[in-house]
């Protein structure tokens, strides 16, 4: 306890650093640059994901109908238009969950299409007769039990439950008189915040009040919506050209200013904006907007952690993310489980890492606040296996 007590002091320090720069400073979008001529080709790249834990960064392609792959610091990976017995129409945003399956919002489909995390087809989530899915966002729920939220062009957000390759519809939010054509979904905590983009503002739902909605900001042409590792919001305005920053609470941070009409975001472990630009064609990286500290590929705070010993931090964490610090003796994969208090399997995550401190984000999405527990195993490539014993943490929302 007295490592986290440290840790924790450490980075309100660091924070209160950062809220002092805040004020001498005026955050700007410098160091541009674009993965528009990595070979894949791009036309039109829409909704964006990202999997910190494997490496990965999703980016649909709307007009070509295919979904690209890159890394998370923006190589290419792979694409692909088409499977067995189907292909992409017109898709239009991407989500992730905790297992790396990879749910696809095809509009012109009329479905929502998952994939495992080696890309190969599960099957297709089925919107109600006539809806043209705009926007997707997914978490577990359980081990067992996956939440879909997506948007339709027809005003609706709707939650389909389920696993594998069979969902059915739970509930329903919004309608014309509340969304007029919503896009991009992002869920914090028992908020669901949808991007209204034919209204002008982004719209929460409140779901641990009966789906109240609040009005959380007006004035711009939303598309995409995502969040970073330390909570922060990303908005995509395409009629103002900006991706606007927002804190936790939702006041306006900083704007960022993008000419080619952004539409999908999302941040990497690294602080990396990745904004994918509908009228230019190119998905652009943009470093020098965030002001707020994210994790960093290697654990730099204090008391680092020894050979085979861990911790999870923040805590109590906060938000969809925790992150795992650890030491590795060699390279080799990382394996940890997440359990809570029922002794019911909430999360397991793997990563594959060199020699040294390194970190792993992680999400914590849709986890109850309470005790949870962990183990983590380290796998290395020499054959070797260290098992860190059972230690336990804490999520506060």
């Amino acid at each position: 306890m007295k490592k986290f007590a440290l840790v924790i002091s450490f980075l309100l320090i660091l924070l209160g650093q950062v809220e002092k720069a805040r004020a001498q400073t005026t955050p700007c979008c410098q160091g541009v640059t674009s993965l528009a001529n990595e070979g894949l080709g791009l036309n039109n790249p829409a909704g964006m994901a990202i999997d910190y834990g494997r490496d990965r960064l999703y980016v649909v392609e709307s007009a070509n109908k295919q979904l690209m792959v890159y890394t998370s610091n923006g190589n290419p990976v792979t694409a692909f238009a088409a499977w067995s017995g189907g292909q992409f129409n017109y898709p239009i945003d991407v989500s992730v969950d905790a297992q790396g399956n990879v749910y696809v919002a095809d509009f012109s489909n009329g479905e929502v299409e998952k994939f495992d995390n080696a890309l190969n087809f599960v099957g297709p989530i089925v919107a109600p007769a006539g809806a043209n899915p705009r926007g997707v966002w997914v978490e577990n729920t359980s081990t067992t039990n996956t939440a879909v939220y997506f948007s339709i062009q027809q005003g609706y957000v709707y939650l389909y439950e389920g696993s594998g390759s069979v969902y059915s519809q739970t509930t329903s939010f919004g309608g014309p008189a509340t969304l007029n054509a919503p896009t991009g979904l992002v869920k914090v905590g028992t908020g669901l915040y949808v991007t209204d983009t034919s209204d002008n503002r982004v719209i929460k739902f409140d779901l641990s009040n009966n789906g109240a909605v609040s009005v959380m900001v007006t004035g711009i042409n939303p598309y995409g919506i995502r969040t970073d590792l330390a909570g922060f919001f990303y908005v995509t305005s395409y009629s103002t050209q900006t991706v606007d920053v927002f804190r936790p609470d939702f006041t306006l941070d900083h704007p960022c200013t993008l000419a080619g009409g952004p539409w999908g975001v999302v941040v990497n472990a690294a602080g990396e904006i990745f904004v994918g630009e509908s009228l230019t064609g190119s998905v652009t990286v943009v470093q020098g907007c965030i002001v707020e500290p994210t994790p960093t590929p290697s654990y730099n705070g204090l008391n680092p952690p020894d050979a085979g010993t861990c911790f999870i931090y923040p805590s109590p964490a906060r938000g969809d993310h925790a992150t795992v610090s650890y030491n590795m003796a060699e390279s080799g994969r990382m394996d940890l489980k997440v359990w809570n208090e029922k002794a019911e399997l909430e999360a397991h995550v793997t990563d594959q890492k060199p020699a040294g401190i390194q970190i792993t984000p992680f999400s914590i999405s849709g986890f109850a606040s309470g005790v949870y527990f962990y183990v983590l195993t380290l796998n290395y490539d020499s054959g070797r296996v260290d098992k860190i014993k059972p230690k336990k943490f804490v999520i506060l929302h």
